[in-house]
């Protein structure tokens, strides 16, 4: 099976086509932003079926047989031409439950970015004092 045959299917009525194709003549950032959304919808609901396959099969597996669900957290993401996506990702009782189907939280990743946004501030890059420190230390008494 290869993706696009079978995973999903977009059924579409040539009366929408028409009024769609109307609704662009008349208004096409509307229009498309209509179009954009409907896709999100349509990625949003795969992207949540797939995980919800996933772990269940994760925790079909022997090594995970005391183990069981625990509800759905939220997760936000882009997707290029897409846009923002928020999903129910599913949640297992002893926390070892990892998508491989979404990216994994970069949280940790960011604050540490953010730690060296601030060190790097600190430094000047090209390695000579700023102005600014330089007449903080004029200004020093010795």
């Amino acid at each position: 099976m290869r993706l696009g045959e079978s995973l999903m299917k977009i059924v579409v009525k040539v009366n929408d086509i028409v009024e769609l194709a109307k609704r662009f003549r008349e208004e096409p950032r509307a229009a498309m932003q209509e179009v954009v959304a409907q896709v999100r919808s349509v990625v949003t609901e795969t992207l949540e079926r797939a995980m919800d396959a996933e772990i269940d099969l994760v925790l079909g597996e022997s090594k995970e047989a005391s183990n069981e669900r625990n509800g759905y957290t939220k997760r936000s993401f882009a997707i290029k031409g897409i846009g923002e996506v928020s999903l129910k990702v599913p949640r297992d009782r002893k926390g070892a439950f990892e998508s491989k189907i979404i990216p994994p939280s970069r949280r940790g990743v960011e604050a540490r970015a953010t730690d060296g946004v601030r060190v790097a501030r600190r430094v000047p890059v090209t390695g000579r004092a700023s102005e600014s420190a330089r007449a903080s230390r004029r200004a020093r008494p010795r």
